[in-house]
């Protein structure tokens, strides 16, 4: 109210915003008040929040996990390097494209056990299933690919219908998304 009246006696109106529009370049956040559960996610060309709601895939405000205040710089600097990561490997010109690879396919990389980290963290303030999307970019036998088993428990992952048209895989147990490797996905 003192500012309000510090805007009065300056001769300034309190400050007028008017939407315009949507901006259609921009990922649009969750209309969800809570969600049932959450994933993990991000890509090279991601500029929004890497928390997704599980119903919609929009990506969810950090703001909303304000019990979580701390975690939002770890998570942030995750995405950061996950990103950077992502990007050497789509490279044409790949120099570092197996050992970028490796580190976002394989269940043990520092990078995955970090991610997976921050996700369990998330889920056991917000008491809501966090998921982790691990990414899976090559297969060694696309013929095997549809059938591979879940890499935390070894257990059957395979969806009926794939999970917002991206992920193929979900393990309840282990808490992971995945996909049919992008190399053994037939164009559409």
């Amino acid at each position: 109210k003192a500012v309000l009246e510090q805007l009065a006696n300056s001769g300034l109106a309190y400050p007028q915003w008017q939407i315009l529009g949507m901006d259609l370049m921009s990922s649009h956040t969750d209309p969800c008040l809570s969600s049932d559960y959450y994933i993990l996610y991000s890509r090279f060309s991601e500029t929004c929040s890497p928390l997704r709601c599980g119903e919609h895939f929009a990506p969810v405000p950090l703001y909303k996990f304000s019990a979580l205040a701390d975690d939002h710089e770890q998570l942030i600097r995750w995405q950061l390097q996950y990103q950077a990561l992502d990007e050497i490997q789509m490279q044409q010109n790949r120099v570092l494209h197996k050992s970028a690879e490796r580190s976002l396919q394989q269940l043990s990389s520092k990078l995955n056990q970090q991610g997976r980290a921050l996700a369990r963290r998330f889920e056991r303030i917000s008491l809501t299933p966090v998921f982790y999307a691990l990414y899976s970019g090559s297969s060694d036998n696309c013929i095997t690919e549809t059938d591979k088993r879940c890499p935390g428990c070894k257990g059957s992952w395979r969806l009926d219908q794939p999970l917002h048209d991206i992920f193929d895989f979900k393990c309840d147990t282990c808490r992971l998304v995945s996909n049919i490797a992008w190399d053994c996905q037939s164009p559409s």
